[in-house]
């Protein structure tokens, strides 16, 4: 790599599934082989920013194109048609799954991530 070119951090970008969905995890394991331009990322978050107990359980994809990649908008094109062929491919699931949450938390703590989805999609539905 030349030390004197300039690189430029691409931004991420990310989508969010709430309730908490094994969907970002198949995109990724979908895709990561697949796309060698972007970086990819699967996570799973309880977050409660404001300390004021409305917490927040999701998981999450993102993705940033790599730094050595100018930003052209076929990177971006085969990434969002690479997606929607692998969430076209998905079986259909129920909306919710509180066997999901004991293997994402841990049996003690699925009761637990089961109240908090419970009050965040009550939030939702406001």
């Amino acid at each position: 790599m030349n030390p004197r070119k300039r690189i430029d951090r691409h931004e991420r970008g990310y989508i969010s599934f709430s309730p908490p969905s094994r969907v970002a995890f198949a995109l990724y394991t979908a895709l990561h082989k697949r796309n060698r331009n972007f970086g990819l990322e699967a996570d799973a978050i309880v977050e409660d920013w404001n300390g004021d107990g409305r917490e927040a359980v999701y998981t999450q994809l993102n993705w940033r194109l790599k730094d050595d990649r100018d930003p052209r908008r076929k990177y971006y094109s085969r990434l969002f048609s690479q997606m929607q062929k692998v969430l076209a491919s998905l079986p259909k699931a129920p909306p919710y799954h509180a066997s999901f949450l004991a293997g994402l938390l841990g049996r003690k703590a699925s009761t637990r991530g089961s109240e908090i989805v419970t009050r965040q999609m009550a939030r939702f539905r406001q």
